[in-house]
């Protein structure tokens, strides 16, 4: 299981940014944290066609699938959709890797029994503006 932002294990930093002109203030090889919205659409297509690692929070089974095939290297979600994410993800064989948002190390347990592939503790996402 991936941890992320967890304060006794070293991770990786996720970069939340809101435009193309926010990347150029991420160090190369972030992966940069998006939210799944139409408005955030070209700036997907642009992280994807430049070889920029990003994850992608949806809300939905339907962002759900359309996260994977938009290429984000993580799927975030909240944990009313980890049952019925983690079904598809292995029906679909999906590349992604799941991660669920906790707040707390007592919810990891839990989400590991489910079979989430990773959790992210608030802390892993920098807001870049």
């Amino acid at each position: 299981m991936l941890i992320f932002g967890h304060p006794l294990l070293e991770s990786p930093t996720f970069y939340h940014i809101d435009n193309i002109e926010a990347l150029s203030n991420t160090p190369s090889n972030s992966t940069i944290c998006l939210e799944y919205n139409h408005t955030n659409i070209d700036l997907i297509h642009y992280c994807d066609n430049n070889n920029v690692e990003f994850s992608l929070s949806v809300n939905s089974i339907k962002e759900l699938i359309f996260a994977e095939n938009l290429n984000a290297k993580y799927i975030i979600l909240n944990s009313t959709l980890v049952n019925s994410a983690q079904k598809i993800a292995e029906q679909y064989l999906f590349d992604a890797k799941l991660l669920c948002r906790v707040s707390h190390e007592d919810e990891i347990e839990p989400l590991a029994i489910q079979g989430v592939d990773g959790v992210l503790f608030k802390e892993a996402i920098v807001v870049i503006k």
